[in-house]
């Protein structure tokens, strides 16, 4: 009895991380921000720069690659755009 009520919390839990997974992936207000597949939905990829001390170049070659806005984790995006930052960081915006 034990046994089916632990696979069913497992399959509830793998249902709800599969969910969450996807709709931070797809979010519509990052999802057209390019960046690595797998910043889309982990901070792994940031968290292995960061500890290798390689963040800085990390992020240099992804803005070579992807250009000046980087979606560099799922709620982390990187901006090489100094004009931007007025933008961006305004106190009446979104950002």
């Amino acid at each position: 009895m034990y046994s089916t009520w632990l696979w069913l919390l497992a399959a509830a839990s793998i249902i709800v991380l599969l969910f969450r997974t996807i709709s931070t992936r797809y979010r519509h207000d990052r999802r057209k921000i390019p960046g690595p597949f797998l910043a889309s939905f982990t901070n792994l990829d940031r968290i292995w720069s960061c500890a290798l001390g390689k963040q800085m170049d990390y992020h240099l070659s992804l803005h070579a690659k992807y250009g000046r806005l980087v979606r560099v984790g799922p709620n982390h995006v990187s901006v090489s755009d100094g004009q931007s930052i007025q933008q961006l960081y305004n106190i009446s915006t979104k950002f």
